[in-house]
């Protein structure tokens, strides 16, 4: 926590753990970031990239102020994505899945052109002033047939 860990280089930066906590931290790379954990925990936190930010995580909580970016962003989590008050961010392909997704008061939004995909197998959360948007196509999707979509004063938007 509060922690910084950076790699001014242009190559991968890493990450396998079981746990990770990046509460008010900072991991920022020149290059790609690769992310293989159980539970990250990122509130107020910042995990960054240039080129690319891959994560692989059982679950994710990116809620109060987290903030995951880069110019392609894909997070896989297995379990629940809390973006309450978070960012994701990208400015070319975003893909988010998960089993749920809270985006309550947070944003899920990709700057450039290219495809955002955002997929939850249970239920998804975008109340409260949440944003899910890109300027090219967008894709929000719940695949069990009792999930569902709640965007209650949030907003989906799509350029494309």
């Amino acid at each position: 926590d509060h922690g910084t860990i950076t790699d001014s280089g242009t190559g991968t930066l890493s990450v396998t753990t079981g746990s990770l906590s990046n509460n008010g931290g900072t991991i920022a790379t020149n290059g790609a970031l690769d992310v293989q954990a159980g539970t990250v925990s990122n509130q107020g936190g910042k995990l960054s990239a240039q080129s690319q930010a891959t994560l692989n995580v059982a679950s994710l909580d990116n809620s109060a102020g987290g903030f995951v970016g880069a110019q392609i962003v894909g997070i896989t989590d297995q379990g629940g994505l809390d973006n309450a008050g978070g960012t994701v961010a990208a400015s070319g392909a975003l893909t988010v899945s998960a089993g749920s997704i809270a985006n309550a008061g947070g944003a899920i939004k990709n700057a450039g052109t290219q495809a955002t995909s955002v997929s939850a197998s249970q239920g998804l959360d975008n109340t409260q002033g949440g944003l899910i948007g890109g300027n090219g196509d967008v894709s929000v999707s719940v695949s069990s047939s009792g999930g569902s979509v709640d965007n209650s004063g949030g907003t989906v938007v799509a350029g494309g």
